[in-house]
């Protein structure tokens, strides 16, 4: 018999995937994720993005990152997505943390929940008479979440029309749909001329949707 070998085999740790990067961010807002580990593991040095998916409905932007190994921890901090639905849709995003070592840990997958923007009717230009009342009535165009408000930015007037001294302020954030109804303008001249609002849409969840002129 040959004399007895101890042999150690030392077990290099692995880096775990932190539980809490789950996260919503509004519509066109860039997704702010920082991958993180567990703070019990071992840190990551970098990660892999193996698998991208992104629901029906759902546009990326087309500056968002690809699939790429090696990568720093705020690699996917400037995704965005549009979703101009009338639910919340997923993105989910399957990554790998690699220890400096180069110990790879378990895949995580990590879901990034983006809600939907309101988007303007397309419909509500209008015409009426001089020294009428507008009674414009913003709306959404009946496939986007709704507006629970609506901040209108600016309003154009061209030459030769007059503004009634009642109308409503302009710039104004959080107005209702009727905030513009009553406005009226004086038009004494020989052709039809515009008055142009331009409106941006909030949804209850705080997600604006892009300015609209009307």
């Amino acid at each position: 018999l040959g004399d007895p070998k101890v042999v150690t085999i030392t077990i290099t740790p692995e880096p775990v995937v932190s539980s809490t990067l789950n996260t919503s961010v509004c519509s066109d807002v860039a997704s702010g994720l920082t991958l993180n580990t567990n703070g019990v593991s071992i840190a990551a040095a970098n990660y892999n993005i193996d698998v991208i998916s992104v629901a029906a409905g759902l546009t990326a932007a087309a500056t968002n990152v690809p699939l790429a190994s090696g990568v720093a921890a705020n690699y996917l901090a400037g995704d965005k997505f549009t979703n101009t639905g009338a639910v919340p849709l997923a993105v989910t995003y399957t990554v790998t943390p690699v220890s400096a070592a180069g110990c790879l840990g378990d895949q995580k997958v990590i879901t990034l929940t983006i809600n939907p923007e309101p988007v303007v009717s397309s419909t509500l230009n209008n015409s009426v008479c001089s020294d009428v009342a507008t009674g414009l009535t913003l709306n959404t165009n009946g496939t986007s979440v709704a507006a629970a408000s609506y901040n209108v930015t600016a309003v154009t007037l061209a030459a030769g029309l007059t503004a009634a001294a009642t109308n409503a302020l302009v710039p104004a954030n959080g107005v209702a749909a009727g905030y513009l109804s009553a406005d009226k303008f004086t038009n004494t001249g020989a052709a039809d001329l515009t008055v142009v609002y331009t409106v941006v849409p909030v949804s209850a969840t705080g997600c604006v949707g892009d300015p609209v002129n009307v």
